[in-house]
């Protein structure tokens, strides 16, 4: 017969190993997943509250994060950001990771994912990880990246974003840096975002939905963007003299180069007018008298 202290200690290894298994292997169904979960996912699945969840993980990542010190893992996985321009996502930082083996440590995949996990949840600052569409996206920011943050923050908030994004593109104008963070400093949930640059904060905003796209600028505009709200948008650069309907396009594509080309001149004069007030002259389009 085992006793009450014993049924306690196998219940709890049995916790610890579920608990683990499920942080630190890739999900089989990433479509549903992306390529890590949260613990509010853990604790569904294994049908534990939230909290016995999350002190379970953080007891097992710590003593983790001893071999990820040793290793090397937080400098690595900060490079390997760095490496993909702060925005990608968990599985590919792994791969870049693995490939910066200064001090000639080997893991297998499932331990350098495990490593990279642990350091991205033990050291890194909670806006480097948001879940869109199933898939984890991470974006490092400038400066020190040591701050902890609880678990369960890590991968949370990504919907409240793609809900500010859809907003401000449903109308299908063109959206600039400055709206973008005012928009998102307004929302009490997305204020870790604020430490982000202009352009970082567009091109994670733009990450969330896959039809809408940043540019160089830091401006959102929508994959099948109007002629209309480009046109308004590139009109206060345009010359004083006539402009053509190749310069016009050739201006249009360099600004949104993710978007549907402007259309020949036949369909072109009314939006030319309503977006700039210009008027066909000679050879193009000239500023109204």
């Amino acid at each position: 017969m085992v006793d009450d202290a014993g049924a306690d200690g196998a219940v709890a290894y049995s916790l610890r190993q579920g608990v683990e298994s499920l942080m630190l292997t890739p999900p089989s169904d990433r479509a549903a997943h992306g390529d890590a979960l949260t613990l509010h996912q853990v604790s569904e699945i294994l049908g534990v509250e939230r909290p016995r969840a999350r002190a379970v993980w953080r007891l097992a990542a710590s003593e983790l994060a001893v071999a990820a010190e040793r290793a090397g893992w937080p400098a690595r996985v900060t490079r390997a950001l760095g490496e993909l321009e702060g925005l990608g996502t968990l599985l590919e930082v792994v791969g870049a990771s693995r490939g910066l083996d200064a001090a000639g440590d080997r893991f297998d995949p499932l331990s350098a994912y495990a490593l990279t996990r642990v350091t991205l949840e033990l050291a890194l600052s909670p806006e480097v990880a948001w879940r869109r569409s199933g898939v984890t996206v991470l974006v490092a920011k400038s400066g020190d990246l040591t701050s902890a943050v609880p678990t369960d923050a890590l991968f949370e908030h990504a919907s409240e974003l793609r809900h500010v994004v859809a907003g401000l593109v449903t109308a299908g104008d063109v959206v600039g840096a400055r709206r973008l963070e005012q928009a998102v400093s307004l929302s009490p949930e997305l204020g870790s975002l604020t430490v982000l640059s202009a352009s970082r904060l567009s091109e994670l905003a733009a990450a969330q939905i896959p039809y809408v796209l940043s540019n160089r600028r830091g401006e959102l505009y929508l994959a099948d963007l109007k002629p209309v709200p480009a046109l308004v948008a590139v009109g206060p650069t345009l010359p004083s003299r006539e402009v053509t309907v190749e310069e016009l396009q050739r201006r249009v594509r360099a600004r949104f180069p993710g978007a549907l080309p402007l259309p020949s001149r036949e369909a072109l004069d009314d939006a030319v007018r309503v977006a700039t007030g210009r008027v066909w002259g000679t050879r193009g389009y000239r500023p109204a008298q």
